[in-house]
């Protein structure tokens, strides 16, 4: 009887067991194995996005600095022939704009150089106040470096404004090569003793 027993229980576990079983495999129930290929580009961006943009380096820093300036020029005045003169330019240099005292033809002779090679014979000196603007008709002299001279008379108007002037005056030769200096003591120095000599 005792032996009957244990022979349904150990049935009825193995029922039980079968039971619960579905049949299917164990190793289908196993994670699958990763792929070996190489992932998924990043989309590619909109074109309505702005590009990127890598900053460019500049080699040498120094190359993009502007030249070290030279020595300032200003306004100096001299004794000359056929009278005083006015020079703006670095010391004991060639001037970049001369004014001369003309006794002679009651005239100051004004002279401009340029840097500009030029073939052309006569120009317009073009000198600019705030106050007012004269032309002066100026014709090469052929020198090195190329420079214009022309005369105004000791009576234009214009001095009178150059005489009362402060800050700057303005010159070019037909619209090129402009050149502002200072109205300083120098220039209006010559002037006045031009004209006190008539």
């Amino acid at each position: 009887m005792r032996h009957t027993l244990g022979a349904l229980a150990m049935g009825a576990a193995l029922i039980a067991l079968t039971a619960c079983s579905d049949g299917t495999d164990a190793s289908a129930n196993r994670a699958a194995p990763q792929s070996d290929a190489a992932p998924e580009p990043p989309p590619a961006p909109s074109v309505n996005e702005p590009p990127v943009v890598k900053p460019r380096l500049v080699a040498d820093p120094s190359a993009t600095l502007p030249p070290a300036p030279g020595r300032a020029s200003r306004w100096y005045a001299r004794s000359a022939s056929p009278g005083p003169v006015a020079i703006f330019g670095p010391p004991n240099g060639e001037g970049s704009i001369t004014v001369t005292c003309d006794r002679a033809h009651d005239a100051l002779i004004f002279r401009r150089t340029t840097d500009e090679a030029s073939s052309v014979r006569v120009v317009t000196l073009n000198l600019s106040l705030v106050g007012g603007a004269s032309l002066v008709r100026a014709f090469s002299d052929g020198g090195d470096p190329p420079a214009y001279s022309g005369s105004m008379p000791l009576r234009d108007p214009w001095l009178d404004r150059l005489l009362a002037a402060k800050g700057t005056l303005e010159t070019d030769l037909d619209g090129r090569a402009p050149l502002s200096v200072p109205v300083a003591g120098p220039l209006k120095q010559v002037v006045r003793a031009c004209r006190a000599s008539k």
